[in-house]
């Protein structure tokens, strides 16, 4: 039998033996809403001496530390997705989003919010312990975490508060629930500008 021929009948049975692998779908965690550019956010609070906030550091439970997408399947189990993945890693996504969402619910003329690690001086940061940050296989989603505001001579202001955020996905897709669990991330965002405005105030 001609060697060609052996070779494309030998590509055929291990197509149909072992078949082809479905490809990864790769979500990411969105803010409400865009600002602006870093450069002109900084340059105007050097102008007008505005409170430096910095968001984290952010801690997430170890189970969501990972990159595939995880789902609650009861109270004591969860799934790993085989075939859907954050684009970065959670905890870079979710301190991206609550940044930006907090630094929209706030008065920009007073405050800017930068990353925890920023090397920009910082009046204070808000420290948060995330709980639960997930969906179930009932398309429900959850957000529970623990926040404090600290100064940065380590004097908490305001003592760890625990919030608890539910809504519901349009689908079971990874992709709307990524947008399900950024509505969260917003519903925090705005508890906790509010909670930094009226101390400010």
């Amino acid at each position: 039998m001609n060697l060609k021929i052996v070779s494309v009948l030998l590509l055929a049975c291990l197509a149909g033996c072992f078949g082809t692998s479905s490809p990864v779908r790769y979500v990411i965690l969105t803010p409400t809403s865009q600002v602006l550019p870093s450069g002109i956010q900084y340059e105007a609070a050097e102008q007008v001496q505005r409170k430096i906030i910095g968001v984290g550091p952010i801690e997430l439970p170890k189970y969501l530390d990972r990159d595939n997408v995880v789902y609650h399947t009861g109270p004591t189990q969860v799934a790993i997705s085989e075939f859907d993945s954050w684009a970065e890693p959670l905890i870079d996504g979710t301190q991206r989003v609550l940044i930006q969402n907090i630094g929209n619910s706030m008065d920009r003329a007073n405050f800017l919010v930068v990353p925890r690690q920023s090397s920009q001086s910082q009046d204070f940061y808000v420290p948060l312990f995330v709980e639960r940050f997930d969906c179930d296989t009932q398309r429900d989603c959850f957000l529970r975490l623990r926040w404090s505001f600290i100064r940065n001579d380590e004097h908490a202001v305001i003592n760890p508060i625990l919030v608890e955020f539910k809504t519901r996905s349009s689908s079971s897709s990874a992709n709307d629930q990524a947008v399900a669990l950024s509505t969260l991330l917003s519903d925090a965002a705005k508890v906790i500008a509010t909670a930094l405005t009226e101390l400010k105030s």
